[in-house]
């Protein structure tokens, strides 16, 4: 039942991003597909001001939300942008966002959860799968959580093999 509505979740956060955006912040309910581990729905945020991609985290007023930068996601390939989205997905589901793991394990798994999810679900092939990885490749810079975008391109496709 959650893999379905995370489905729909995709399809309608695809249309979204895929379309020309708004540079304001704007906050829209994703229609019950991506959740947390308790299945409290995830609001989506845009805004231009953040300088990554996205991220996930809870608000006390909120909830769970994922943040993300159109004028950043813009940049990247389609399956990136879906890829980026499942990722931030991912630390919801997994209860990243309260703390659970350490900070380059949670960054790793969600990698392999988007992914695993995405081709799963069939929104993804291996080609895809390898568009991505080309994007991932391209950012360079890594930080305390996030590896080096070669090095994480490169672990994409284990994340595949059971």
């Amino acid at each position: 039942m959650r893999l379905a509505a995370f489905g729909l979740c995709l399809l309608a956060f695809s249309i979204i991003i895929f379309a020309k955006l708004p540079y304001r912040a704007s906050a829209q309910m994703t229609p019950s597909g991506c959740v947390d581990m308790f299945g409290q729905p995830i609001i989506s945020i845009a805004s231009h001001r953040i300088r990554d991609v996205g991220f996930a985290k809870r608000d006390k007023r909120r909830g769970p939300m994922i943040v993300y930068n159109p004028r950043l996601l813009a940049r990247l390939k389609p399956q990136t942008r879906l890829f980026f989205y499942a990722h931030e997905c991912a630390h919801h589901a997994l209860g990243h966002t309260l703390g659970l793991g350490h900070p380059l394990a949670v960054e790793q798994q969600a990698d392999c959860w988007a992914v695993r999810i995405l081709v799963k679900r069939h929104f993804f092939s291996h080609h895809d799968v390898a568009v991505v990885q080309d994007d991932l490749a391209r950012l360079a810079r890594g930080d305390r959580t996030h590896l080096p975008g070669p090095e994480r391109a490169k672990r994409l496709p284990q994340c595949l093999i059971f």
